[in-house]
């Protein structure tokens, strides 16, 4: 019986041991590739001109270009090299090039040799960028080992299959970037509508000849404490009645005086008026753990949602002891005080733990998708910076918070604007969810795909 031949060998990658085809092997970045150190122009711009290019730092990554240099002023670079944060936190950080002028924080990397893929390159080095960080070196600011070029080394597949690779990859990225620009339409719609949440040119109702009665709101505000005071005493295994002589009518607006008028039908509120109970556990911080129930504070709320690419934790043990001043519940409104002022949020479905310079109500007459978009509005969003100290990474005391100016519109008003803006919130988070979908796939395929263990069709 014949011996069956070999598919993969066995190689050293960058110290670590893989298996990889036959038809692939291993060179060195600096074997395919010639390396460009930036260097910082003498002179930088603000604006553009003839003869200047865009100055490209990591920031270059995300599109924006905030400075210009000289064409013959410096290291420039074009579109077909791929560029590589030498110095610096987020050195290893690796994107693609465009033509423009680098300093010294980046490298750039041309791919000239026959054998080698440029877009298979920028690939492989994105796949391998924790990696290149782990070679960072410097006590004080780190960077890119200088002989980087001799010891970090790359696979090389036949160049039809890097090509192929490479096709696969930027087509998801393509699609990923798709999703992004839907993303995009969708927070300037929204955006949109809060800058127009009371303009009387803008859609609102006309047939409206009173404005609406708060009465309704305010007896149901009292109703609501009362429930929420019940159940803190109960979690405290307190039986008693509430002393309703603690309840707070709400506090009347700061500057009713300055505030521009509203459509015929609408009112100003104060934020208390509609906000039955706050839970706030600002000034405490919690013992933390490496996992459990999610802590929500203020670098969580970003543009009116809850991210967690930081998550902190603290045990369900600690989640139990902690919330002694009322539970959040989903729905209710999130709204930071401080590092930055102003920004919300919905407190979503399942456990988690509010902290550090965030506020949580529980509100009352009003659907708080239109009161995130009140809130957000530039008119209650001047008063909010004022209030805290004209500063966006200042502090708003609470009473302050709570007097803050809220456009109260006729019911079928606000529920159309909610409707409105729920619907784009629905549309905004099925398309980041396609896009978490994209990148596990691409995080998938490039793990396959760039090591060997999945071949390509090239037929």
């Amino acid at each position: 019986m014949s011996e069956s031949i070999p598919k993969t060998k066995q190689v050293l990658l960058n110290s670590r041991e893989i298996e990889i085809p036959l038809d692939w092997d291993v060179v060195t970045i600096g074997d395919v590739s010639k390396k460009t150190k930036g260097k910082k122009p003498n002179s930088l711009y603000d604006e553009p001109d003839s003869g200047r290019l865009p100055y490209l730092t990591i920031s270059a990554s995300k599109g924006e270009v905030s400075q210009w240099a000289d064409s013959d002023d410096g290291k420039q670079v074009t579109d077909s090299q791929i560029l590589m944060v030498w110095d610096g936190a987020s050195s290893g950080t690796v994107f693609k090039s465009s033509e423009g002028m680098i300093g010294s924080t980046l490298a750039a990397f041309k791919f000239e040799d026959s054998s080698f893929d440029n877009e298979f390159a920028y690939y492989f080095l994105s796949h391998f960028e924790d990696r290149i960080s782990e070679l960072a070196e410097g006590t004080g600011i780190p960077h890119v080992p200088r002989d980087f070029t001799q010891i970090f080394q790359v696979l090389r597949p036949p160049i039809s299959e890097q090509r192929r690779i490479a096709d696969i990859l930027s087509t998801v990225d393509e699609q990923i970037q798709q999703t992004d620009k839907i993303v995009t339409e969708y927070k300037d719609l929204r955006r949109g509508i809060v800058q127009d949440l009371y303009d009387q040119n803008h859609g609102v109702t006309k047939s409206i000849s009173s404005k609406r009665s708060i009465d309704p709101i305010l007896e149901k505000r009292k109703d609501v404490w009362l429930e929420a005071e019940k159940e803190k005493k109960k979690r405290a295994g307190d039986e008693s009645d509430v002393d309703q002589s603690k309840y707070d009518p709400p506090l009347d607006l700061l500057f009713s005086s300055r505030l521009p008028n509203l459509p015929e039908g609408w009112r100003w509120v104060s934020l208390d008026t509609i906000v039955a109970y706050d839970i706030d556990y600002r000034g405490k911080t919690p013992p933390y753990s490496d996992s459990g129930v999610p802590v929500i504070s203020s670098g969580n709320i970003q543009e009116g949602e809850i991210t967690f690419s930081e998550k902190r934790y603290v045990s369900p043990e600690t989640y139990d002891e902690w919330l002694t001043r009322g539970v959040p519940r989903e729905g209710d409104l999130i709204v930071t005080t401080e590092a930055p002022v102003g920004k919300t949020a919905i407190y979503p479905e399942g456990k988690y733990l509010p902290t550090r310079r965030v506020i949580v109500f529980r509100t009352v007459g009003v659907d708080n998708r239109y009161l995130q978009a009140a809130l957000n509005h530039p008119k209650v969003q001047s008063y909010l910076l004022a209030q805290s100290g004209g500063s966006t990474v200042g502090r708003i005391l609470k009473d302050n918070l709570l007097r803050t100016p809220i456009p109260l519109p006729p019911k079928e008003e606000e529920k159309r604007r909610a409707s409105a803006l729920n619907s784009i919130d629905q549309k905004i988070a099925y398309e980041q969810e396609t896009k978490h979908w994209l990148q596990d796939i691409k995080r998938g395929l490039m793990q396959d795909l760039l090591t060997g263990k999945v071949r390509v069709d090239m037929d």
